[in-house]
């Protein structure tokens, strides 16, 4: 890994949105339109977000928040995680085309999500390739791109399924920092308006401060969707009533087939505990060292080796990190 984080596709990470051609809407959320470009020039595709700048009742503000995405996007480099490729800035266009011309430009990983392939097992027409390795690999690999944005004080805040994309090998990779926030340690946050209540913490319902603990609870309910291919709550139930009085007494793994060994249940009723919820770096550690956690009827050799391939990534990740710090200190020495 390496500390510039230039990319080697554009180098200047700002782009001209008319050296692409939309090729395919991918969904619109409210006003936020996803969609899959061309370069004219290489062919390649990408995944373009457009955030909802130009229809926002705060213009100033959404551009704000546009350009601290783009900074936390520009310094995150995981294999678990989107790869950001560059941006482009508002500008005036006759060409209707270019109407969303603010865009946020990705790597491209095909379509699928963590939550299609889950309405497709449900429906009892999933691929061949989402194998119980492959389930191995997506928790696995969740984790670890967890626990990289949360050493980089990142929180998320709005982890859920469909955040999670599927590429074309079935790994995963964690999207959309739109919603994320960088904290200073000890810092709480008092933001309500993020994320979807369906996946929110019992701290956030309750309008309460909360901090990286809130991915945790997230990570925890998708850990469980996936266990069991559930939504977090039953149909019909208050969303926003059930967190609100949630306590660790309604923390129910009863729902979990047993076929599964303690380690997987172990992870949610940690994560979802509202008294004794660990940081990421534990759920991490516990996946890193037992190698006997992973889903009934995986390729362990296949499984480990992807598991060592993120572990080999991540601990080059520690070595800069700890070389950069060491670099500092050493510049305040002399500064004195």
């Amino acid at each position: 890994m390496s500390t510039n984080y230039i990319s080697k596709d554009f180098p200047g990470y700002l782009l001209n949105i008319e050296e692409f051609t939309p090729v395919e809407a991918i969904e619109v959320v409210g006003s936020t339109m996803n969609a899959v470009f061309i370069h004219n020039e290489t062919g390649r595709k990408f995944h373009v977000r457009f955030p909802p700048i130009e229809s926002s009742y705060d213009v100033v503000k959404a551009q704000r928040q546009y350009m601290s995405e783009v900074w936390m996007s520009m310094r995150v480099r995981h294999p678990c995680i989107q790869l950001f490729k560059g941006f482009s800035l508002l500008r005036d266009c006759e060409n209707e085309r270019t109407q969303f011309t603010s865009g946020l430009f990705f790597d491209y990983h095909g379509n699928l999500t963590l939550q299609d392939l889950i309405d497709a097992e449900i429906r009892g027409e999933a691929p061949s390739g989402w194998t119980p390795t492959k389930k191995s690999c997506v928790i696995f690999g969740i984790t670890a791109a967890i626990n990289y944005l949360h050493s980089m004080r990142v929180m998320h805040r709005n982890l859920k399924t469909t955040k999670i994309l599927i590429d074309e090998n079935f790994e995963p990779v964690l999207s959309d920092l739109s919603d994320a926030i960088v904290l200073q340690p000890d810092e709480m946050c008092a933001d309500y308006n993020v994320g979807t209540m369906l996946w929110r913490s019992p701290e956030m319902a309750k309008r309460e401060p909360y901090d990286f603990s809130s991915d945790i609870f997230a990570y925890g309910q998708i850990i469980m969707t996936i266990l069991t291919l559930k939504l977090p709550f039953k149909d019909g139930t208050d969303v926003a009533t059930a967190l609100s009085t949630w306590d660790d007494n309604v923390v129910d793994n009863n729902d979990i087939p047993e076929i599964f060994n303690d380690g997987y249940i172990e992870l949610y009723t940690n994560a979802c505990s509202l008294s004794n919820r660990s940081p990421i770096t534990a759920f991490y550690q516990y996946l890193t060292v037992n190698d006997d956690v992973f889903w009934p009827g995986t390729n362990v050799k296949e499984y480990l080796a992807y598991r060592n391939r993120i572990i080999e990534h991540d601990k080059a990740y520690e070595k800069e990190l700890e070389e950069i710090m060491k670099g500092n200190d050493e510049e305040e020495e002399n500064a004195e």
